[in-house]
């Protein structure tokens, strides 16, 4: 998940290493349990905690997340149920990469 989160980022051209991705409000959430809890804060939800937990899902990863599908053991029914939470979180990380914010 990690290569694809830095491979989208170069196709678009932006460094996944730089430094100011940590302060992007997805990627700042680097681990499965911060990520959570940004679900949380915006009342949304994706997946559920042991599923996180379990693949480490974290706010970077969770943008390329439905490029996964078959290794999380979901269901094409059960990833489309989860593509409008991941949307809103690509949208808040595509308006911090482009805007700052």
């Amino acid at each position: 998940m990690d290569l694809s989160f830095c491979r989208t980022m170069i196709q678009y051209g932006n460094d996944p290493f730089d430094v100011g991705h940590k302060e992007c409000p997805v990627c700042h959430h680097d681990t499965p349990e911060l990520l959570g809890e940004l679900l949380e804060e915006h009342k949304i939800s994706l997946l559920d905690a042991d599923k996180l937990n379990k693949f480490g899902i974290n706010g970077s990863r969770s943008i390329v997340l439905s490029k996964f599908r078959k290794d999380l053991g979901l269901s094409a029914g059960q990833m489309k149920e989860q593509i409008p939470v991941l949307d809103y979180l690509r949208k808040m990380h595509r308006n911090f990469i482009a805007h700052g914010e």
